[in-house]
């Protein structure tokens, strides 16, 4: 069976004029961002089982337009232990996925998606703001991934 997780590091966002860095918006450069990667979803026919993100106002964005793009038929699933996880905590979240699921795109931050992604793809890749990385492994299950198996394949898809 394969498994195949999306890691999609929000759009470009505003930096200053915000309380808190949880509140940043995105700027009509990160909506173009995330439209083009939904799209790009879509038209290759990976369009997620289930979109988790961040709950931080950027990610969340970020993943409502990806879900319109993708046409996702369901609400877009906003979890807090996403905002300033690191790279082993979010392993150990993806380890937990439901193995219902073959296909997963999951919004939010770098350092700790660029890592992950890094981890898991057994090389260095770096994510820009707007860019997913698409990990597919012969996988059964997720709990697999703590094994680290060697990805079937890892491709980045720019943002812009």
């Amino acid at each position: 069976m394969l498994k195949t997780l999306l890691l999609l590091r929000h759009g470009k966002t505003h930096r200053g004029g915000y309380t808190r860095d949880w509140d940043r918006e995105l700027k009509g450069r990160g909506v173009a961002q995330a439209r083009h990667i939904g799209g790009y979803l879509k038209k290759t026919g990976l369009v997620p089982d289930r979109i988790i993100t961040s709950s931080a106002v950027r990610a969340r964005a970020t993943a409502e337009i990806c879900a319109q793009e993708t046409e996702y038929p369901e609400p877009v699933d906003a979890r807090d232990e996403l905002y300033n996880i690191d790279d082993s905590s979010l392993i150990e979240f993806i380890t937990g996925l439901d193995n219902s699921l073959d296909r997963v795109l999951l919004v939010g931050h770098n350092p700790a998606f660029e890592e992950t992604a890094s981890l898991l793809g057994g090389k260095s890749t770096p994510l820009g703001t707007g860019d997913c990385a698409v990990l597919r492994f012969a996988l059964s299950s997720w709990e697999e991934l703590r094994q680290r198996p060697s990805p079937e394949s890892v491709e980045i898809i720019r943002g812009d």
